[in-house]
């Protein structure tokens, strides 16, 4: 949501300490992979959406995954 409104920092800021509290969670892997995304950060956004898929492997994390991998754009 911070993201939407163009408070990228403090959504990479929440999503980091949320990840070190909860690290099983891929979920929010996933949001931080189209945060990366949106930023224009690519790789970090594929690496991160790589992690997503491996600790939660659905239909969602797998097409952020393979579209990022495939260099397909990924609507937000």
């Amino acid at each position: 949501m911070l993201s939407i409104h163009g408070d990228e920092k403090k959504a990479m800021d929440f999503l980091d300490k949320s990840i070190k509290k909860f690290p099983e969670y891929g979920e929010l892997r996933f949001y931080l992979s189209l945060l990366y995304y949106r930023i224009g950060l690519y790789q970090n956004a594929l690496n991160v959406a790589k992690e997503a898929y491996e600790l939660s492997p659905n239909q969602t994390t797998e097409d952020l995954y393979l579209r990022l991998k495939n260099n397909l754009p990924v609507k937000i």
